[in-house]
Formats: structure tokens, C-alpha cells, sequence
């Protein structure tokens, strides 16, 4: 990274530094204070991104609106070769190099996993949904980018099926990624039925939700879960066709500097104990129903508690 800063604030950007040309990647931009906590005196910016060293690349777009110090917005980054990604808010710049992927090898995967795998490069799930069967882990490391099959509409797009675990191991230098093989060909799910603890770490999942239809807003999660404990940390749930999660029977939630954005609407718990700390619920739109987070009652003993959040433009 390099970066420029005033005395009190300085941009922070968490994207991935390695890009497919075509495949939307995630960029989030935040305003730290000194000590490291997001400046959310700043309630309205414009962000802009550039290219500062290659000509050959173009974005999808180079905006991104920022509610309370923190913006994210879904690029897809056209054209071949290296480059530098400029971030520029309020007279400030942040920018990271991301390298072109384009001869790396990607790992075809199908059907399911026989024993604990750890995954690091890039992965293609294809050929219906995906199995993580009862005792096996799937470990993804820094950088990893899981493509899944999807469909432009309706609800087949390919699942993760998931009664084992997911460790999704991220860093804010290097994130995972769990999006579409194809741009505008949403997946399915995470689904994850009476499954062991599951970690997402510096983890953005994108473009799900062409998954069955269910509860508040008819519409299909990109995760659910029943009777399952997750912690989410530093994750970015964003640009899904449908609502981000559907979560009942017993789950037990924890998001700690999370966003949740542009989708149907957030997730919509039941029967499930939940903490939202220090998270960010931004631009949801849709006719049914646009909810930043549906929360049903708890079974006895559970908790639901949102600690120093943010939700801005929802509808």
C-alpha cells in the first residue's frame, strides 16, 4: 500500500490484490481514525478510483459512496496486465497494485469432498451443488477466489452444501473471495444444516442468491443455515440477487466489522442468538421488503445484540 493522510484520518482500502479481468471484485474504502476505528463524523463522500500505470485497464466504475466513513462498491476490472488502483476521498489517497490472474491455473472442483482440503489460488465449482460433508474442513487461504456456477435467474444456481466446516482465512492485505464464475449468472447458497463452527475471516461473498425462495421478501439467501454457529470478522456479504442470509433453529451469529449491502435485504434470523458489532447495513432496494435485518424471536437463553452500527440509504 501507499497512502497519504491528514493528522486525524487516514484511507484504508481492503480489496484483493489479484484480479480475473471481467470478474466483479469488491473494493471497500475506509476513513481510520489514529486509532484505528472508522471516522463516522464524515457522513457523506464520494470516493473515486483511477488506474495510475496501465492504459489497457478499465472500470466498471469509479465511484464509491461512502455513509459514516465506510464505502464499498462491486468493479469489474477490464483489460490485462498489472496495475496500480488509486483510491482518492476528500483530498486523500490510498492505492495497492493488483496483479492480473489471467495465466494462473484455475482448479476445477465437483460433487464433494472425500477428506480436509485447504485451497489457496483459484477454484471452480461446477457440475451441480457442492458437498462438505460431516467431519471434513475446508480451509481457504489468503487470496483464494471461489467461483461458483450460477444462473441469470430463478432459484438452480449451484450450492455449497456444508454440514462439516468452513475456515475462510482472509487478511486485510489479502481477502477471500467467494463470487459468480460468470458476471450476471448469480449462485445459489452457503447452506449450512446442523454444521460444525464455520470462521470467515477478511471474506467477501458476492453475487449469490439464486437460491429457493424462502421467508420475509420471497427471496432466495446467499447463506442459510439452521442449527449452526458462525463468526464473521472483517466480511463484506454484498450484491446478491437475493436476501444475504436466512438463519433459524438454533444458529449462533457473530459479525464483528462486517457490511452488509446491495441486495434484497439483510438477513433474517429466527430461533437464532446474534451479535452485529461495529458493522455497516448499506443500500438495500428492492419492492420486498429492503430490511437492513428481519430479527424473529430467540429461543430461550439466546441474544440478539447490535452494538455501535451504521444503517444508511435502505429502503
Amino acid at each position: 500500500f501507499t497512502s497519504m493522510q491528514t493528522d486525524s484520518v487516514s484511507p484504508n482500502l481492503i480489496v484483493c490484490d489479484s484480479y480475473l479481468p471481467g470478474i466483479p471484485a469488491l473494493v471497500r474504502v475506509e476513513l481510520l481514525n489514529q486509532d484505528g476505528t472508522i471516522n463516522r463524523d464524515l457522513w457523506d463522500a464520494e470516493a473515486r478510483l483511477s488506474v495510475t500505470d496501465n492504459p489497457n485497464i478499465s472500470l466498471s466504475t469509479d465511484q464509491v459512496t461512502m455513509y459514516n466513513g465506510l464505502g464499498s462498491a462491486l468493479v469489474s476490472f477490464n483489460g490485462s496486465g498489472d496495475f496500480t488502483l488509486n483510491v482518492e476521498v476528500n483530498g486523500m489517497n490510498i492505492s495497492k497494485v493488483l496483479a492480473d490472474l489471467s495465466g494462473e491455473p484455475i482448479q476445477t472442483v465437483s460433487g464433494q469432498l472425500t477428506e480436509s482440503q485447504t485451497w489457496s489460488g483459484i477454484y471452480h465449482i461446477t457440475g451441480g451443488d457442492f458437498r462438505i460433508p460431516e467431519g471434513v474442513t475446508l480451509t481457504l487461504n489468503p487470496g483464494t477466489l471461489v467461483l461458483v456456477d450460477g444462473v441469470s435467474s430463478g432459484s438452480d444456481g449451484t450450492d455449497i452444501d456444508v454440514a462439516g466446516s468452513i475456515q475462510s482465512l482472509g487478511t486485510a492485505e489479502s481477502p477471500v473471495t467467494i463470487t459468480a464464475y460468470s458476471p450476471g449468472r448469480n449462485w445459489g447458497e452457503l447452506h449450512h444444516d446442523n454444521a460444525a463452527p464455520s470462521t470467515f475471516l477478511y471474506t467477501n461473498i458476492n453475487q449469490g442468491g439464486n437460491s429457493p425462495r424462502v421467508g420475509h421478501s420471497n427471496s432466495g439467501p446467499a447463506i442459510r443455515a439452521s442449527g449452526s454457529t458462525f463468526v464473521f470478522e472483517h466480511c463484506s456479504l454484498t450484491d446478491n440477487a437475493g436476501k444475504i442470509g436466512h438463519m433459524t433453529s438454533g444458529c449462533d451469529l457473530t459479525f464483528r466489522n462486517c457490511l452488509f449491502a446491495r441486495s434484497v435485504m439483510g438477513p433474517e434470523i429466527s430461533g437464532t442468538a446474534l451479535l452485529f458489532e461495529n458493522g455497516w447495513i448499506t443500500d438495500m432496494h428492492a419492492n420486498d421488503d429492503a430490511d437492513g435485518i428481519y430479527i424473529h424471536g430467540q429461543q430461550a437463553g439466546q441474544q440478539c445484540a447490535l452494538i455501535h452500527g451504521v444503517v444508511a440509504n435502505t429502503d
